[in-house]
């Protein structure tokens, strides 16, 4: 329950929106956590406790989450670079920049290659660090957001940045992002060949240095992999 994804960067995690839950402990007693107004300072904070315990406490049957609006006037980008330090570089300067983007994604040369090889996404992706970003808000904030993300962008040695509004051309962009694991899982050469998926997180400051390690490391082993992650929630994941 403690998971992260694309949507983490503004909005934070899973354990961010839960408001109770109602777990079962080993005795087999029920517990169901603050049953209590919103703001409160009297007891313990079980609910996040139990949640961060990610099932080791208890088994959760029940849990009450917080809901929020759809996002506005949404947009997406994508900005290519020659290297993964770059591209790094960029997302860097992003995330200390404190702009409220929706999402901040990397993907590496491999996943686009895989995208690519699938046949999943209608486009040819070109195979180059790609970070992946998604805006909402007021039109005003929204462009605000882009433009200030082109100039980062750029100081870092941006090759490419693409950026739109419309549905059909958002689905693209944001789809070749979500068709990873799937374009990988189609690669495999035998049904009977295993995918492996693993969560790192570093500090960023030695983030493309993880990731050039990774590829060195799945090259050198004979295996076919890619590195993609949640890069503004300084995580990446692995792909095997």
């Amino acid at each position: 329950m403690s998971c992260s994804g694309t949507n983490a960067y503004r909005h934070g995690t899973m354990k961010d929106w839960v408001i109770s839950v109602t777990i079962v402990l080993a005795d087999g007693s029920v517990i169901k956590t603050r049953r209590r107004p919103r703001k409160s300072s009297a007891g313990f904070d079980l609910t996040s406790l139990l949640v961060g315990s990610e099932g080791t406490l208890g088994l959760v049957t029940e849990a009450v989450l917080k809901v929020t609006s759809l996002p506005e006037n949404q947009h997406v980008a994508l900005a290519a670079f020659p290297t993964t330090r770059a591209a790094v570089r960029a997302a860097t300067c992003l995330i200390t920049s404190g702009l409220p983007i929706d999402a901040l994604e990397l993907l590496d040369p491999y996943s686009l290659g895989a995208v690519n090889h699938s046949g999943l996404s209608v486009r040819q992706w070109k195979e180059e660090p790609t970070l992946f970003l998604r805006f909402s808000g007021s039109r005003q904030a929204v462009q605000d957001q882009i433009r200030k993300t082109q100039q980062a962008a750029n100081v870092n040695g941006c090759e490419k940045f693409e950026v739109s509004g419309e549905k059909e051309e958002i689905d693209q962009i944001w789809g070749a992002r979500k068709q990873v694991a799937p374009s990988l899982q189609a690669m495999k050469k035998d049904p009977s060949d295993l995918f492996l998926h693993a969560d790192a997180a570093v500090p960023i400051s030695s983030l493309a240095e993880m990731i050039d390690w990774t590829h060195q490391v799945i090259n050198e082993a004979g295996f076919t992999g890619s590195t993609l992650g949640h890069v503004g929630d300084g995580k990446v994941d692995p792909q095997i």
